[in-house]
């Protein structure tokens, strides 16, 4: 029954990622009560002794990713996924193994660690060939290289996607849209902020056509508010992302965490303190499944606790921050960058830089739960006397 049952799911994962204009929310969503099913599927898949059953795992979490996504375990997501990658024989599964690492650079997206997993995926997808997979990896290693820098590099992945697609005329538009999409990211990023919205009006113009309005929300929104806000638009960029809360699909869950994220940072950019309590408390909801979430809500939570006077709670609350990003290797964006340095600013004008360190090396020991109760409790405080 565990074999049939795995077997069942992952064919339901592989027709799901194979329908790459059909995988809207809806679809995902579906998958959402299945959520303990799919769970138990890919833990016997796992822990199978024969290679070919564990296959089935890989398959079950590329394909029913989604799901994830909609229900807000992101974190649970990313488990799944280097629990597969360990367990997963590569030369007997190469497909598995290669869609296995796209994602994980999905999840790894900002951490350093993310330019090893894509030099090991590259020639895995070179032996592979396939051309739907060809576009869809080098659209992601478009906005990763980007990210970290790699501007060359991206450009070569954007290249290698465009030609793809401009021979393999059966790929869905969509997959061209994901591709504009990530390429928005690097011209941004190169200061290119008019290319960087043509690229996203395309890609919405794609995405509408095919009344695909989670692409345009969850996908081309935060975009554009970023690039609203480098480019010195920041009340523009706010009401981007709160445009997002305030959709019909700002309930669900990834299209929350990522506006949300955006608007705690900026409404405490503008001097909206208690705006951005509301931000950063909403956060924290979502702080024990998504380690952005968590990380983003902290800081927050201490840049309040800095503009009201109270340095202690705040420089803990920075410790904590500090010392998890700098394990993982985050590189946050201008917008955490910029309330960071809010953060920092408004301490340094209340204590010495040894009494912040000190501090804060006893926020780098408190566990996840303590940064939580922590974080709430700094919101809560009022003005200091």
């Amino acid at each position: 029954m565990s074999r049939r049952h795995a077997h069942w799911l992952a064919t339901i994962g592989e027709e799901m990622y194979d329908s790459y204009e059909l995988t809207r929310l809806e679809e995902s969503s579906r998958l959402v009560p299945e959520i303990d099913n799919i769970r138990s599927a890919i833990a016997w898949s796992l822990n199978a002794a024969p290679q070919d059953d564990r296959g089935f795992a890989g398959r079950i979490i590329v394909g029913c990713g989604s799901a994830w996504e909609v229900a807000g375990g992101l974190r649970e997501h990313r488990r799944w996924i280097e629990t597969a990658l360990e367990r997963t024989d590569e030369a007997h599964h190469p497909l598995v193994v290669a869609h296995l690492l796209k994602d994980l650079i999905v999840r790894a997206h900002y951490e350093a660690a993310t330019l090893a997993l894509i030099d090991r995926a590259i020639p895995l997808y070179d032996r592979i060939g396939d051309p739907r997979d060809l576009v869809d990896f080098h659209s992601v290693l478009v906005s990763a290289y980007a990210w970290h820098g790699k501007f060359a590099e991206a450009e070569r992945s954007a290249e290698r996607a465009l030609a793809v697609i401009a021979t393999e005329r059966t790929l869905s538009s969509m997959q061209y849209a994901g591709l504009l999409a990530s390429r928005s990211m690097l011209r941004r990023l190169q200061g290119r902020y008019d290319d960087a919205r043509a690229d996203l009006l395309a890609a919405e113009a794609v995405a509408q056509s095919l009344a695909n309005r989670y692409f345009v929300i969850s996908l081309c929104w935060p975009r554009l508010s970023h690039i609203e806000y480098e480019s010195g638009n920041v009340r523009r960029a706010l009401e981007i992302a709160e445009g997002m809360l305030a959709s019909e699909l700002g309930s669900v869950t990834l299209v929350a965490q990522q506006a949300l994220r955006v608007v705690g940072g900026l409404r405490l950019l503008l001097g909206d303190v208690d705006g951005a309590v509301d931000s950063a408390s909403e956060l924290l909801d979502h702080a024990r499944y998504s380690d952005m979430c968590l990380n983003y809500a902290c800081e927050y939570a201490a840049a309040v606790a800095a503009l009201r006077g109270h340095a202690t709670v705040a420089a803990r609350l920075m410790g904590f921050v500090h010392v998890r990003e700098e394990r993982a290797g985050f590189r946050p964006g201008l917008v955490r960058k910029a309330a960071g340095d809010l953060l920092r600013s408004s301490l340094a004008r209340q204590v010495s830089e040894d009494v912040i360190a000190s501090v804060s090396a006893t926020g780098a020991r408190l566990t996840e739960e303590e940064a939580i109760a922590e974080a709430r409790a700094a919101l809560e405080l009022g003005p200091a006397a």
